[in-house]
């Protein structure tokens, strides 16, 4: 009688060690491509953002110096000249309001994008607001009082205004770790005296 030799099939330890670690590979490049995909949509979305917080800055720094009835800082004419270093902030008598007087600052605290809303009475009146420079009768200067400080962009650096009489150029920017962008634009201010 012959005895029958039964033949198993199935896979060697080889083949099995074969497949587990082209297995592994595989999830270990996929894991790598979408950390590096997440990694890129992070920086972008970063860079995203600080463009769009130059844009509104601009925006909004742009829209009331062109409407400003007058400038109370004084503005050198080149930006880049050394020995006239141009100031980091901007006082403006605002436009959009008229009656009362009223005046806003722009400035930087740390990263930070200020917009200052004052008004300026004397110590006798103080409800009736005056210009930046009124002196009363017995020659006092008026005082200001802030009315609003609010914060209107983030991650903004290096502001500095200059220009001439009525064109007055902006120029700062926004940056993060590892992004950095600049902005540059000329404003006209069509009620400026």
């Amino acid at each position: 009688m012959f005895l029958k030799r039964r033949l198993f099939k199935g896979f060697t330890l080889i083949e099995v060690l074969v497949a587990v670690t082209v297995g592994i590979l595989i999830i270990l490049l996929t894991y790598a491509s979408h950390s590096l995909v997440v990694r890129m949509t992070e920086r972008e979305s970063r860079k995203i953002e600080l463009v769009q917080n130059g844009r509104v800055a601009l925006d909004r720094i742009t829209r009331e110096l062109r409407q400003s009835d007058e400038l109370v800082t004084i503005l050198p004419e080149v930006g880049d000249d050394p020995g006239n270093l141009p100031p980091t902030e901007i006082i403006f008598q605002d436009g959009h309001a008229l009656d009362p007087i009223s005046y806003v600052r722009y400035y930087l605290d740390a990263n930070y994008l200020h917009r200052e809303l004052s008004h300026y009475s004397f110590d006798t009146d103080p409800g009736v607001w005056v210009y930046w420079n009124a002196e009363d009768e017995f020659g006092g200067s008026a005082s200001q009082t802030i009315d609003d400080d609010d914060i209107i962009a983030e991650y903004i650096n290096n502001l500095i205004f200059w220009g001439g009489d009525r064109l007055i150029n902006v120029s700062f920017s926004t940056s993060s770790s590892d992004d950095d962008v600049e902005f540059l634009t000329k404003v006209c201010g069509r009620n400026l005296r």
